[in-house]
């Protein structure tokens, strides 16, 4: 079998189960995104993915990565909002 061809199977065989996997951790809007960076990530490290016995556990790993990438750079992006909204403390002008 052809790489080409060998991808293109692995890809139709796990993308279902991928995304399910995405959808119930990600907010919608996310999914697209999320599942082409787990594909993104397979695409260049498919050289290991090949040589995997069982490639959906190696892509699930590979989603469960992606998941949680999302989740600290939202949490991250959301406290820097918060800290931006809230003025520092001046000074206490009397505390001479």
């Amino acid at each position: 079998m052809s790489d080409d061809r060998w991808w293109i199977d692995t890809y139709h065989d796990t993308a279902p189960q991928v995304r399910r996997y995405l959808a119930r951790r990600l907010p919608r809007d996310e999914l697209a995104d999320a599942l082409a960076d787990v594909y993104l990530t397979a695409w260049v490290r498919r050289d290991r993915l090949a040589d995997c016995p069982m490639p959906i556990a190696w892509l699930m790993t590979v989603a469960h990565n992606v998941t949680r990438h999302r989740h600290r750079t939202r949490t991250r992006t959301h406290s820097e909002r918060l800290a931006a909204t809230i003025s520092p403390l001046e000074a206490d002008p009397t505390a001479d």
